[in-house]
């Protein structure tokens, strides 16, 4: 997309079809597209089938939306605030960066969330679909561990589908959807592979996870080495790198393999423990992350808000209680405008 059109083009953070497709409505609901604009929206929109289907849904579920009148937000709000919930496991948060002062509710804002909330039902259907195709899979907020037919073991993530294609030759799960965590028994004759966003983590004994979401994928080495390959294209040289211990590697169509980083395995790994563990974060991270383990959608309304740092260690057996202690604690508010759509502000 040429960002020098319209200095008013959706920001480049947006990457996904649900986010661009929840940019373009919002501007749409608040002016009138510049004619540059409309025409870079509707080059956007014919660019490829999964942006107009991102857009319908947004159209769709924006229609219900404006039936919930604004006295029953601000009536929820009211309780939602005068609420208070009682948190039995630990939470433990920084409030560094968090000030007294609250900044007004900005319509455009519920509009963004709102929107983004609508491509749901897009990434719903793809997780439903790797489901379908799954050998197994976990629930929303389900951790489970099980046995491979060669002793390997792997600790599916919430909401996270595997296939297996094990022959006499070669050892391959494909990671369908979500995050997958692999305790590799060795086997020299039959290599160990998981494939995922179009590219290829290969080990022969050792443990190693891997994550897929909508932007491609992360694999990060926790014992001895692994191999990652990804092909940006059909018939592209294909990009390799060689992880050790306590690296991570990123890859996805749009970026390549990127470069090797350095990791905290404790923090990274956390969630097989049944924690979320976050050092000096954003907030907007850990609220995404946190989001993962409950059905909906929850998100931030202030992009100030979600750029402002946090250390925080999650309990994953009560997600919704820790996300009560977490607004608590930091002094935020929630509207919850249906059981799928929290929105969060100051």
């Amino acid at each position: 997309m040429n960002r020098s059109v319209d200095s008013n083009a959706p920001d480049g953070a947006a990457t996904s079809a649900a986010e661009q497709a929840a940019d373009w409505f919002a501007r749409q609901e608040t002016g009138a597209l510049s004619e540059a604009a409309n025409l870079e929206f509707r080059a956007w929109l014919a660019g490829d089938p999964a942006n107009a289907q991102a857009y319908d849904a947004i159209k769709c579920m924006w229609s219900t939306y404006d039936l919930i009148p604004p006295s029953a937000v601000g009536e929820q709000l009211a309780v939602e605030s005068s609420s208070s919930t009682r948190l039995t496991s630990s939470v433990i948060v920084s409030r560094r960066d968090f000030g007294s002062r609250r900044r007004r509710f900005h319509p455009k804002l519920i509009g963004m969330m709102a929107a983004a909330v609508c491509a749901l039902a897009v990434l719903i259907s793809f997780n439903y679909g790797a489901r379908w195709q799954a050998d197994m899979f976990t629930a929303v907020g389900e951790v489970r561990t099980v046995s491979l037919p060669d002793g390997s073991t792997v600790t599916l993530n919430t909401d996270s589908a595997v296939r297996l294609r094990f022959d006499e030759k070669r050892r391959i799960v494909e990671l369908l959807a979500g995050e997958a965590d692999f305790k590799v028994t060795a086997d020299r004759e039959r290599p160990f592979i998981v494939e995922a966003a179009g590219g290829s983590a290969r080990a022969l004994g050792t443990q190693f996870a891997v994550r897929h979401d909508e932007t491609g994928a992360t694999v990060t080495v926790e014992e001895h080495d692994v191999a990652v390959t990804f092909m940006s294209t059909p018939g592209a040289q294909p990009q390799t790198q060689t992880l050790s211990a306590g690296q991570s590697v990123t890859y996805s169509s749009a970026a390549g393999l990127q470069a090797v980083r350095s990791v905290d395995l404790d923090r990274a790994t956390s969630w097989r423990r049944g924690w979320l563990s976050f050092e000096d974060r954003p907030l907007g991270e850990v609220i995404d992350e946190l989001d993962r383990y409950l059905p909906g959608w929850i998100k931030i309304t202030n992009p100030d808000l979600r750029a402002r740092h946090v250390t925080c260690a999650i309990p994953l057996d009560q997600p919704a209680l820790a996300l009560d202690h977490l607004k608590q604690t930091l002094g935020l508010r929630t509207v919850r405008l249906t059981p799928y759509l929290t929105l969060i502000r100051e």
